[in-house]
């Protein structure tokens, strides 16, 4: 039996406001990453959240819709900052920087 993962489906996620395939985390480069359905985007207070909870010590999350880089979170001396990274996005989805 294939899991939601394998096919690529994933689960609504109340915090990220999307569809959660996965989420890894790499501690040896500070980074977490989540893997969202195609053409999802995220919350981003919510993808800080799970991330820190996942790495404490995070300071890059990267989300990645479908197969394609979306958004780069970095923690700056000001607090976390948004960086656009997809270079198409035919729903139109835009994204917000950290205050």
């Amino acid at each position: 039996m294939e899991t939601n993962d394998q096919l690529n489906i994933g689960r609504w996620d109340s915090r990220l406001q999307c569809n959660l395939i996965r989420t890894t985390v790499h501690p040896e480069i500070g980074t977490v990453i989540h893997w969202l359905r195609d053409l999802d985007c995220c919350n981003m207070d919510g993808a800080i959240e799970i991330a820190v909870e996942r790495l404490p010590s995070v300071h890059r999350i990267v989300a990645v819709s479908g197969n394609r880089p979306d958004v780069l979170y970095l923690l700056q001396p000001d607090g976390w900052q948004a960086y656009l990274v997809a270079s198409f996005r035919p729903d139109g989805a835009s994204f917000q920087e950290a205050p």
